[in-house]
């Protein structure tokens, strides 16, 4: 019996665990607007004023440690199945944003270190305040959210493209036509957790 027992609790430790928060949204208006998390669905707020007006940020992984570069694909791969799921609708493919890498980033490295899964800090920071730490203009602009976590997934970015594919409020902000620019950071744990996030924004 306690042989069985042992077997038992083995492979339910081995299940793969998918984890699909709400969607954390705001609705797109000339001034910034309050997010809402659903599930923990996806964010979305309002576009954003660039500079370099449609010149593409680029991704430098150059100076990354070799064992985070199979990270470092993951994110231009599962990226580039985001915008094969916009153009196949016929929307224009989102282009990748530094600045929004840099919010993404900080969330999934703090989820990851400070063990918890949430569109809010535990000091109930938001996309929006990641957001403005990086100098971002909210002034007539949208923004979102998507966040997934996952673990003992053979294909931890197919697994979390299928939870936002099937979940609404993610799918959402997925396939919404105002968002322009976007990036995904994802942060994989010593325990083989993966967290992911995605941010996206656009000019109204």
């Amino acid at each position: 019996m306690k042989r069985l027992l042992t077997v038992s609790m083995f492979i339910a430790i081995l299940l793969p665990v998918l984890v699909m928060p709400g969607v954390s949204c705001t609705n797109p208006s000339p001034a910034l607007s309050t997010p809402h998390p659903p599930l923990q669905a996806p964010v979305q707020a309002s576009p954003v004023k660039q500079d370099a007006g449609n010149e593409k940020a680029t991704q430098d992984t150059s100076s990354e440690d070799s064992t985070d570069q199979p990270v470092r694909k993951m994110e231009k791969d599962l990226f580039d199945r985001v915008n094969k799921v916009r153009t196949d609708k016929g929307l224009h493919p989102l282009t990748f944003d530094d600045t929004a890498y840099q919010a993404a980033m900080a969330h999934s490295l703090d989820m990851a270190r400070r063990k918890y899964f949430a569109h809010k800090s535990p000091e109930g920071h938001s996309v929006t305040y990641r957001l403005g730490q990086l100098d971002f203009e909210f002034i007539n602009t949208t923004w979102g959210e998507n966040i997934a976590m996952n673990h003992n997934f053979p294909d931890p970015a197919g697994a979390t493209l299928k939870g936002w594919i099937d979940s609404p409020g993610h799918y959402k902000n997925m396939v919404k036509k105002e968002y322009q620019y976007s990036a995904i950071a994802i942060v994989k744990t010593e325990e083989e957790k993966y967290y992911f996030t995605q941010v996206f924004w656009g000019k109204l």
